[in-house]
């Protein structure tokens, strides 16, 4: 599943379990010695972790606010952003979503 992910948009609305959200994305910007990349990731259900470029960067747990790390170190030109989630059992119509972003 892409980032942002949405269980019931990917036919999945009873899903519960692990899941492995992956997205590449390229990053060819400048950066002022004071500038700082942030990886923020909103309204997580569920456990895992998030990793960018195969180092573990963020632990993620149940929140309906933002989750963020400074990734700036981490960046390439190339870049493979994962988050490991174990989803816990939720009613038919709840579903994990929200946004992933990079600041």
């Amino acid at each position: 599943m892409k980032l942002p992910g949405f269980w019931h948009s990917k036919g999945l609305p009873d899903y519960w379990g692990p899941v492995e959200l992956t997205r590449g994305f390229n990053w060819v910007a400048k950066l002022e010695p004071v500038e700082q990349v942030l990886l923020k990731f909103d309204q997580v259900i569920g456990s895992g972790k998030a990793t960018l470029n195969g180092t573990d960067v963020l632990h993620l747990g149940t929140s309906w606010g933002v989750q963020g790390a400074d990734v700036t170190e981490l960046l390439r030109p190339r870049n493979e952003l994962k988050g490991t989630l174990d989803a816990p059992k939720r009613d038919a119509d709840d579903s994990v979503h929200g946004t992933l972003g990079l600041s």
